[in-house]
């Protein structure tokens, strides 16, 4: 299974959030994850632990699909705000024909349109400021 965490700027209340989660996982966690902005980079125990890593500050979702696809992931998980843009539909039917197993972890009250348009099953992450949490 390939982890891709969005880190563009849009991210940033989440990122202390997530970051802890998945450092605190990281026994569980395939390494290294990718962090994705307009960009695809690799992220590791360390960097990831430290808050050192790449970003373009924007995001598009096609650097992930483009990934996906010249990599021959069969599993992921995409960890992202949804703030992603479309997937151009020639990349989309290239990554259709792949046929990996993508799951969402999108963040409460963002759009998940792009994960239709991919057939994309999404989990919600729930606010950073609900009780319990």
């Amino acid at each position: 299974m390939t982890v891709y965490l969005d880190v563009s700027g849009s991210m940033s209340p989440w990122l202390p959030v997530l970051l802890e989660a998945l450092t605190e996982s990281a026994a569980l966690v395939p390494w290294p994850l990718f962090g994705f902005s307009t960009e695809v980079h690799p992220v590791t125990r360390s960097e990831l632990a430290s808050s050192r890593f790449r970003s373009t500050g924007g995001t598009h979702i096609a650097s992930v699909a483009r990934h996906l696809a010249e990599s021959r992931v069969g599993r992921a998980v995409v960890i992202t705000d949804g703030d992603v843009q479309e997937i151009p539909s020639a990349l989309a039917d290239r990554l259709r024909r792949a046929k990996p197993r993508v799951r969402v972890g999108l963040l409460d009250g963002c759009s998940g349109s792009f994960c239709a348009q991919m057939e994309w099953p999404v989990a919600r992450v729930p606010a950073l400021d609900e009780p319990g949490r």
